[in-house]
């Protein structure tokens, strides 16, 4: 899978990967205490069968699909939940399929699909899942990992090719910007990440941009 870009250490904040999910590779977790940011799962607090996801990867560009399986023993529970998982990630740019006779889901994100107001990650919540299984076919993904305070932090993300005000939220706030970007008259390559200590930045982006603000 290769990587187009890395800033290891951001502040002590972040670190930012963005990579390329080549056709038919697959990254793959086989436990549910893998899930990015969490000791041990992290069960929804009205649903048996849903669990917090890592919140952590956003598509830049191409379709980013997720599968997760379930052991036969969660199976009550995740089917029981189901419809609940499903009203809580509907959104004109995720398509769900089902096997559930092997015990499996798989949303896919068209990260072509562009947001005009800002939107929360898809999969703040996913099923309660002991295998997750990250996929796509030439599409660019953003890992944004949180290194302190990982459930602290919020995160949402826009689109835009035109001039965007990005607002400065919480105590700590960082903006990722997928595209070449000015601002002040300064231009920055792409997949900068500012750190913002203003109330407010305009950004400029040089075409399609994926912009994802994390604050806490």
């Amino acid at each position: 899978m290769p990587t187009l870009s890395s800033a290891r250490n951001i502040d002590g904040m972040l670190e930012v990967t963005v990579s390329r999910l080549m056709t038919n590779y697959s990254l793959n977790r086989m436990q549910p205490q893998d899930v990015v940011h969490h000791e041990a799962k992290v069960l929804h607090p009205e649903h048996a069968g849903i669990m917090s996801g890592g919140g952590s990867l956003f598509p830049v560009s191409g379709k980013m699909s997720v599968t997760w399986g379930w052991a036969e023993a969660d199976d009550p529970a995740v089917l029981a939940s189901m419809s609940d998982w499903e009203a809580m990630i509907a959104r004109p740019d995720i398509t769900v399929t089902k096997d559930l006779d092997n015990r499996q889901v798989t949303a896919t994100v068209d990260g072509d699909y562009n947001h005009s107001d800002w939107v929360s990650h898809p999969f703040e919540y996913v099923p309660l899942s002991t295998t997750g299984q990250l996929g796509g076919d030439g599409s660019d993904v953003v890992c944004i990992s949180r290194l302190t305070d990982p459930t602290d932090w919020s995160t949402q993300y826009i689109h835009s090719d035109a001039a965007v005000t990005v607002d400065r939220v919480g105590t700590n706030c960082y903006v990722y910007c997928s595209s070449p970007v000015s601002v002040g008259g300064t231009d920055y390559e792409a997949h900068k990440v500012f750190n913002l200590t203003s109330d407010s930045v305009v950004i400029t982006p040089e075409s399609r941009c994926l912009f994802v603000r994390v604050s806490k």
